[in-house]
């Protein structure tokens, strides 16, 4: 079965660089456009995995992971963070299970994350949960 990630990010350029990835790697792929639109998806439909972008429209990424981690039906789907904010990487306000990756970014390693992600999220693998900045 594919596994379905939604990409929550306002900046179109970056989304469907990371979009395109993602299909070419195996992926349904599913994009909103900032928070709300993305909890009115995860509401709809569970994705396997949310990356969302910090800094966006009605409601940044933080808030969006509040929302997520205050919902029990979302709250174990795994999740990445993008930010041009890379110094946000350890730091208090990203919850210690959200791997944050800074802008810019390499997509080919930004997908091999997500489906490291994934994999380890369905017990192939533990050692990739946690915070990285690539």
């Amino acid at each position: 079965m594919t596994q379905l990630v939604m990409l929550v990010e306002d900046e179109r350029h970056i989304s469907q660089v990371v979009e395109r990835r993602l299909v070419a790697a195996g992926f349904e792929v599913v994009v909103a456009r900032d928070g709300v639109q993305a909890l009115e998806f995860a509401a709809d439909r569970t994705p396997d995995a949310i990356v969302t972008d910090l800094e966006m429209p009605r409601m940044n990424g933080l808030e969006l992971l509040a929302k997520l981690h205050d919902d029990p039906a979302l709250a174990t789907i795994p999740t990445m963070m993008l930010t041009a904010r890379g110094h946000l990487a350890g730091k208090d306000g990203v919850p210690d299970d959200v791997q944050v990756f800074a802008k810019p970014f390499s997509a080919r390693k930004l997908v091999e994350a997500i489906a490291a992600m994934l994999a380890s999220d369905h017990g192939e693998a533990s050692s990739s949960s946690g915070r990285a900045a690539a």
